[in-house]
C-alpha cells in the first residue's frame, strides 16, 4: 500500500480516498468515473479565490502571489505552481510565510 494514500485516508475518513492508477498519487474519488488530484481540487480553491477577488475588485485577475507554509519541499512547491496552471493563473511570487 501507498503510505501517502494511507495518511490522506486516516486525515480524510469520510472521502473516498485511493493512489491514481497510472501515477500512485493520492486522488479522490467522487463516483465511478470521476476522480480528482489534490491539485485539481486546490486549482477549484484558487479559481473560486481569483473569482471572488475579481468581482470585489471590479477588474479580472490572472497573476497572484501564493503564500506557502515555510516547511514545504521543493516538490510540494511544484506541485504549487501546477495548481496554478491548472487555475490558469500566473504565480509572480510563490512565497514562505512566517512560521
Amino acid at each position: 500500500t501507498n503510505p501517502v494514500v494511507e495518511e490522506y485516508k486516516s486525515r480524510f475518513p469520510y472521502h473516498e480516498i485511493e493512489a491514481h492508477p497510472v501515477t500512485g498519487t493520492v486522488v479522490f474519488r467522487h463516483d465511478e468515473n470521476t476522480f480528482y488530484s489534490v491539485e485539481e481540487l486546490l486549482a477549484m480553491q484558487v479559481e473560486h479565490a481569483v473569482a471572488l477577488a475579481t468581482a470585489h475588485g471590479g477588474s479580472a485577475i490572472s497573476k497572484v502571489i501564493i503564500v506557502v507554509p515555510p516547511f514545504i519541499n521543493h516538490r510540494e512547491r511544484q506541485a504549487m505552481m501546477n495548481v496554478a496552471e491548472i487555475a490558469q493563473v500566473q504565480v509572480l511570487l510563490l512565497m514562505s510565510s512566517p512560521s
